[in-house]
């Protein structure tokens, strides 16, 4: 009876709490950081957000002119870069994206205003915008910053991927 103990006591003992570092579904921070060059000393872009679930009524619903802010989307660049046209200065942006007519959407980047809000300030850009309907299935927005090309013709571009919807921004640096 005493080698049995062990195992009764195993089997109706409450289960240990989770670990602290348990993943919470859907929402965990996510950053993506792009070198720009080799070496500890080189340049970094990065994109931040929280992973969360696509809403599709707050999606279909949003007003022309309504913004989302993509969980709270960042995009930090240490230096001035060129993004989708439009002059983006060295610091920590705010990326949003606001629909457009004919049910497109455009990325917004924006210097000010307020984490997880919807208001875009007067000193925010809207960058050219490629806007992409029926690509992969993506549960959760992902923003990404993403190269192209080969090593003859590379380009560099910010991707926003949610639902079956993908839109993106050519970044330039120099």
């Amino acid at each position: 009876m005493l080698t049995i103990a062990p195992l009764l006591f195993s089997l109706l003992a409450p289960a240990p709490p989770p670990p602290a570092m348990m993943i919470r579904h859907p929402h965990f921070p996510k950053t993506v950081s792009m070198a720009l060059g080799f070496g500890e000393d080189a340049k970094r872009l990065s994109v931040s957000h929280l992973t969360v679930t696509f809403n599709t009524s707050g999606f279909d619903e949003m007003p022309v002119g309504g913004a989302w802010h993509l969980a709270n989307g960042k995009f930090v660049t240490p230096i001035d870069v060129t993004v989708g046209g439009q002059a983006v200065k060295a610091g920590t942006h705010r990326l949003l994206a606001r629909k457009a007519e004919g049910g497109k959407w455009e990325l917004v980047l924006d210097p000010e205003g307020k984490d997880f809000s919807r208001e875009i300030s007067e000193r925010a850009v809207s960058p050219t915008t490629e806007f992409e309907t029926e690509q992969p299935k993506s549960e959760h927005l992902r923003i990404d910053l993403q190269p192209a090309g080969d090593k003859s013709d590379t380009t560099l571009w910010l991707e926003v991927h949610f639902d079956t919807y993908t839109a993106r921004c050519l970044v330039e640096t120099a």
